[in-house]
């Protein structure tokens, strides 16, 4: 997961950085609104830490309130060392995924960041499930804890998912992950025309089919075979009339 700061003081940045890199995320930071503006496009972060107050004429709010119109959705955490009601209540305004007051410690810095991807997942699905606390999906990722960390998965990246009692196992091209939700709640946040249910216990990425062998009831996904059930074998095949 990647991290943006707009942070002018540089003692505190530097602070910051290795806040962040221990949590063991990618960090980069810039202490003016115009410099946020121009690495955007370019660094693609996931999530910002916004110093509220920095030098120049615009401050950390003003750079939330242009994204808001810019309609760039990404999680904010307003960082200060204020304790200012007016400016909290103008932060309010904003919506922010989090806010947290200097001096910042790891485990602080860590809770803020968890707390600002689940409210996100939150907004961007307008709903809220138990099973969601701690593994988080956005419009087009997930963040799946990993040890003491969050770690971003594309959805185009999954080759296939199995369930195996109350977890997921989420499959790349290199890597396993494992998730506590269930195949509905999975299924109804991936995109129909790519993921398919295919067994009761598997959900496939059709792009990454490579064979289909109907006389054993398997595919063969990315360097796996995965078996599929009869029930599911008419869309199986609709599937792959629609890809051939």
């Amino acid at each position: 997961m990647k991290i943006l700061a707009v942070e002018d003081d540089i003692l505190f940045a530097n602070t910051l950085e290795l806040l962040v890199e221990s949590l063991g995320y990618t960090f980069q930071v810039v202490d003016n609104a115009r410099d946020a503006y121009a690495v955007l496009p370019t660094y693609a972060p996931d999530l910002l830490l916004l110093d509220i107050h920095l030098k120049g004429q615009a401050s950390g709010l003003d750079i939330a309130e242009k994204m808001a119109v810019m309609r760039k959705q990404l999680p904010i955490i307003f960082i200060t060392s204020f304790k200012d009601k007016e400016v909290f209540a103008r932060a309010k305004k904003i919506s922010p995924f989090a806010y947290i007051i200097k001096p910042v410690d790891a485990l602080g810095l860590e809770n803020a960041i968890e707390l600002a991807l689940q409210n996100a997942q939150n907004q961007a699905w307008q709903e809220q499930s138990s099973g969601w606390q701690t593994d988080i999906i956005l419009e087009d990722s997930f963040f799946i804890k990993t040890g003491d960390r969050l770690e971003k998965v594309t959805i185009q990246q999954i080759a296939y998912i199995t369930v195996e009692d109350k977890f997921l196992h989420i499959y790349t091209g290199s890597k396993r992950y494992t998730a506590r939700m269930s195949m509905q709640e999975i299924l109804a946040r991936l995109p129909q025309e790519l993921f398919l249910r295919v067994h009761r216990g598997y959900i496939i990425n059709t792009q990454y089919i490579e064979s289909f062998l109907p006389k054993e009831g398997m595919i063969e996904i990315a360097g796996a075979k995965i078996p599929y059930s009869e029930g599911y074998a008419p869309n199986l095949l609709d599937k792959l009339n629609m890809l051939g």
